[in-house]
């Protein structure tokens, strides 16, 4: 029973900045998926307008209101799943509001994309 309050107040004494950290997931949007859209419902129909746009081999029509495109590398905090739609925090900047949207997770990688290398001439 002791250890049991001990181990508590250990957990209890750590800050919450602390704990939140790390449990914090980071990741960083990557094309050809990167569509963020504020509704989960928009989600799964860019998702669809992008697979189709990928199959067809052109460019993808116009997305649901409510979807927009990012640039890779955007950095994301991972907060929750449904199936293939992830739920995340972006940054939208200094002095600005975080934002929550959706997007789907083969968009998203636990490393930013490099660049291709070019070869010596």
């Amino acid at each position: 029973m002791r250890a049991i309050i001990v181990l508590m107040a250990a957990v209890l004494s750590v800050p919450a900045s602390a704990q939140s950290a790390a449990q914090t997931i980071v990741m960083y949007t990557r094309p050809p998926r990167a569509v963020l859209c504020d509704r989960l419902d928009y989600a799964k129909i860019a998702v669809q307008t992008s697979i189709e746009a990928m199959r067809s081999g052109r460019a993808a029509r116009a997305f649901p209101p409510g979807c927009w495109i990012v640039k890779p590398n955007l950095p994301v905090t991972l907060l929750d799943q449904h199936d293939d739609i992830a739920y995340v925090g972006v940054n939208a900047g200094p002095g600005q509001l975080a934002s929550r949207a959706w997007v789907h997770v083969d968009a998203l990688s636990e490393t930013p994309e490099t660049p291709p290398q070019r070869r010596p001439r």
